[in-house]
């Protein structure tokens, strides 16, 4: 099956008519009116399946595959796309989204067996710039590891991108001004109209023209870091991991990446429950929900502290009947130490808690500050790690004030 047939049975899309600009209407005048209007579905029977989508895309030098980055599913479609195109050319090479481009010398490490997983998450600042599960990611950058696949770093530092998003371009300094591509492309109105929809949703940010400089920002960023990679590498193809909403209708990075790099490109999307339009992508894939990997909680809300001129971290609230309440943690406790490593901020914990596996324990050292007597150390052990119920984050969200 062509690519183009596909594209026009695939949108025929699963059980439903996706309706373009039609008026319904019962008089005569008005149904003629209608006639050129046009309606696509697809019977079930028609859908395909993984491995021959990426028979059609074997060949193509630019991969896009977007992904709702919550969803477990998408990265291992993700993966599995990787692999079966690894068995057919060595030459791939990942682009990501999720690591900033500055801190390419470091995935570079990485990969060489220069330093370990956790420099490695620490140093990239994974956790603190990414907030969704990095064991999600963690195959991918394994099976890219473990075979000598580059991994190419996308994005722009974080603090721009949102400096822009609330302040403008206008607010950047010259040195910041460096950080990002000195030639931007804005969205087109199509671009825009889509950009509206996704901003409306967005909490705290109150302009929607910085909001469009920020995306452009991002876009421009992640296109010029794939065009660089290609030009000096044009032997290899590149699978490129991001969010569907920089990608759909070839808008964002893929629009860019084309006027610098004339190559073909194919745009995958995975599908939730989004609304389907045509010319979307040119492969839709609905994968089933998976629960996401086990990554360890403690069950405590944190917030960071000034005392004697060092940073803390300061226990706010416990979770009912989580591994920390259990173990006697209670608000107004410091962290000081988990399992002997001093904690310096909550992406230190973060990183020791996700080598944790369910069942372990972990030795956590707190400060207990008292008003009238002097300030206990404690080494209270934490564990075993265990799911953390739905009822117990509710139970939080009433504690809250």
């Amino acid at each position: 099956m062509t690519q183009m047939k596909f594209i026009n049975i695939l949108f025929l899309v699963f059980v439903y008519c996706i309706l373009l600009n039609i008026t319904f209407a019962f008089s005569k005048d008005n149904i003629q009116k209608t006639s050129s209007f046009s309606c696509y579905g697809v019977p079930n029977n028609s859908l395909t399946n993984l491995s021959n989508i990426i028979k059609e895309v074997l060949h193509t030098p630019i991969i896009f595959v977007g992904e709702k980055h919550d969803q477990y599913a998408d990265h291992i479609v993700q993966l599995r796309i990787i692999e079966a195109l690894y068995k057919h050319n060595h030459y791939i090479a990942v682009g990501m989204e999720m690591f900033e481009k500055r801190y390419q010398n470091i995935i570079n490490k990485y990969l060489a067996g220069k330093i370990d997983e956790k420099t490695f998450i620490k140093k990239t600042h994974y956790l603190k710039n990414w907030s969704f599960n990095y064991l999600m990611y963690r195959p991918i950058i394994e099976f890219c590891k473990k075979h000598h696949l580059p991994i190419i770093a996308l994005n722009a530092p974080n603090e721009i991108a949102n400096k822009v998003a609330l302040k403008g371009l206008k607010s950047l300094s010259k040195k910041e001004r460096q950080e990002i591509p000195k030639k931007l492309i804005f969205p087109n109105e199509n671009y825009r109209r889509l950009l509206k929809k996704i901003f409306k949703i967005h909490t705290g940010l109150n302009n929607f023209e910085y909001f469009c400089e920020a995306q452009t920002v991002w876009d421009q960023t992640m296109a010029d870091s794939i065009v660089n990679f290609l030009q000096k590498h044009p032997e290899y193809q590149m699978v490129v991991l991001t969010g569907s909403g920089h990608v759909v209708f070839g808008y964002g990075i893929p629009y860019r990446v084309r006027i610098a790099l004339p190559l073909k490109q194919v745009i995958i999307i995975n599908v939730h429950d989004d609304q389907l339009k045509p010319n979307m992508a040119d492969f839709f894939l609905f994968p089933p929900f998976i629960k996401q990997p086990y990554s360890p909680k403690l069950g405590v809300f944190l917030t960071s502290i000034k005392k004697d001129g060092k940073t803390y971290l300061k226990v706010i609230d416990v979770i009912p009947h989580s591994v920390a309440w259990d173990a006697g943690i209670k608000p107004g406790y410091l962290i000081l130490a988990f399992d002997g490593k001093p904690i310096h901020n909550i992406y230190d914990l973060k990183l020791y808690l996700l080598f944790k596996h369910k069942g372990d324990t972990a030795i956590i050292k707190v400060e207990k500050t008292r008003k009238i007597l002097p300030d206990e150390i404690l080494n209270l052990k934490v564990g075993p790690f265990k799911e953390q119920s739905m009822f117990g984050m509710f139970q939080m969200m009433g504690m809250k004030k």
